[in-house]
């Protein structure tokens, strides 16, 4: 990362918790003295995206939930977002952790699928209404952030010029409204600031 410059950041975007609709679900509760303990008979399956690999965004998110509530729930992971979002639809699975897209949008609003809750500490304006996760589990925060970069040795008065102009660009109404229509939330930063975020995130124990 050291070969390229901090520019700004764009937007951010949580995570839906979700449940089919017309199913019931249970969780079973962790023990203290046995955390190895077997599942309860009737655990409901969490499903997860599995991606390319082991340990991405859906599958971290969905164990440190787990994790804080204190719950077990048996997994079911899936090669890609498309095929996580049809096992909910179709009742493959009880509860999903994911990004939202339009088709999923669509579901929240017909009713077949319910959500629950978004990986936010507060209120968030994706999903007005909704429950936040941090509001009930205390610390639980989610959110896949995007944002530019320039190549090392790019000048100062440059990125100066586009960190301003793409700032003004995200505050302007129709474009955060666009962007909250596909689940992200314009959130604009200083180089410094998108330096620090970064930094944050790799850092030797970082969550």
């Amino acid at each position: 990362m050291q070969r390229y410059l901090r520019i700004v950041r764009l937007a951010a975007a949580r995570l839906y918790e979700l449940a089919h609709t017309f199913r019931t679900f249970r969780c079973g509760q962790r023990s203290e003295s046995s955390p190895e303990q077997r599942n309860p008979p009737g655990l409901s399956d969490l499903g997860f995206e599995l991606g390319k690999g082991r340990y991405r965004l859906g599958h971290l998110s969905t164990e440190r939930f787990l994790n804080q509530a204190g719950l077990q729930m048996v997994h079911v992971p899936y090669r890609g977002q498309a095929p996580t979002t049809l096992a909910i639809f179709a009742g493959e699975v009880d509860i999903l952790l994911t990004t939202t897209s339009d088709t999923l949008n669509e579901h929240i609003r017909s009713g077949k699928v319910k959500l629950l809750g978004v990986s936010s500490p507060g209120p968030s304006p994706v999903a007005p209404g909704a429950a936040s996760i941090g509001s009930a589990l205390k610390g639980y925060s989610v959110e896949t952030w995007f944002g530019i970069l320039a190549p090392a040795g790019t000048p100062p008065d440059v990125l100066a010029k586009l960190n301003a102009a793409l700032g003004t660009v995200l505050a302007m109404p129709q474009i955060r409204d666009r962007f909250l229509s596909y689940g992200v939330e314009a959130k604009a930063s200083t180089p410094a600031e998108l330096h620090a975020l970064i930094a944050a995130e790799i850092r030797p124990g970082a969550r």
